[in-house]
Formats: structure tokens, C-alpha cells, sequence
């Protein structure tokens, strides 16, 4: 039995970390608003910074009022906004065709979810920094 597990854990070990990138990115903290172009928060979304290396990436959910606060990586990023998740109301499980319970469902298009389409960049600086996100949304 000793004999397996000094073989299984080193390999289960080794299995773990294949693909991961070992080396750390440095992160800093990101605030600002994100809201729609007419100024509606866009609460319950998410926002997503992901470096231009596509390793490294930080997100965060919108509040009610359109804040957000994360750690992101330093660098040139990619911005992404998702909706808000649906959650069917009588079992609270997430569900596609259901309205979500804690915020009103905000149809975010499709080129701000999408890192490849997505014309929101910003630069993360070394400390803090402020972007203020504004989405035309679909009409």
C-alpha cells in the first residue's frame, strides 16, 4: 500500500499542475461604475479583465448601484461584461429561461461578452486605478 501511494500522489501531483502557468502575475485593484449609455447600473453583471497574455484575468460582480471593485492584472486588458445569472424563483436553482431573483435581467450584447469582439480595453496600472464602463445596450 505504501508503495502505491508513493507512486499514485506524486502523479496525481504532477497531473494537477500540467498546463498551469507557474509564474505569478501581478494584479492591482481596479474600481469603478458600469452602467448602461441611458445610466442604469448594470447590476448583477460581471466584469471580466483579462491581460492580453490570456493567462492571467480578475472579475467581479456589478452591485445595485453600478459599482465594482476587483483585483485585476497588470497590463493591457480585455473588458467583458456578462449578464446577470437567471435564477428560476421557486427552486432558486439558475435556470435559462427564468428572471433572476436578486436583479433584473439586463440583455448585454453580444460583442461585450466576447474577448475577441469586445472594443473595452484598459490599461491596469501598478496600485490603484478608476474605469468608469459605459454599454450601449440592445434597445
Amino acid at each position: 500500500m505504501k508503495r502505491l501511494l508513493s507512486v499514485f500522489i506524486p502523479f496525481v501531483v504532477g497531473i494537477a499542475f500540467v498546463g498551469c502557468d507557474s509564474t505569478t502575475h501581478p494584479a492591482a485593484t481596479v474600481t469603478g461604475t458600469a452602467k448602461s449609455d441611458d445610466g442604469k447600473p448594470l447590476a448583477g453583471c460581471k466584469i471580466t479583465f483579462t491581460h492580453s497574455n490570456d493567462k492571467a484575468q480578475g472579475s467581479c460582480d456589478v452591485d445595485k448601484d453600478g459599482n465594482y471593485k476587483m483585483q485585476a492584472p497588470v497590463g493591457q486588458c480585455k473588458v467583458t461584461i456578462t449578464p446577470p445569472p437567471k435564477v428560476d424563483k421557486t427552486t432558486g436553482v439558475k435556470d435559462p429561461l427564468a428572471k433572476t431573483e436578486s436583479f433584473e435581467w439586463i440583455d448585454v450584447p453580444d460583442a461585450y461578452q466576447d474577448r475577441a469582439k469586445t472594443e473595452l480595453s484598459f490599461e491596469v496600472k501598478t496600485g490603484a486605478s478608476t474605469y468608469n464602463i459605459v454599454v450601449k445596450l440592445k434597445k
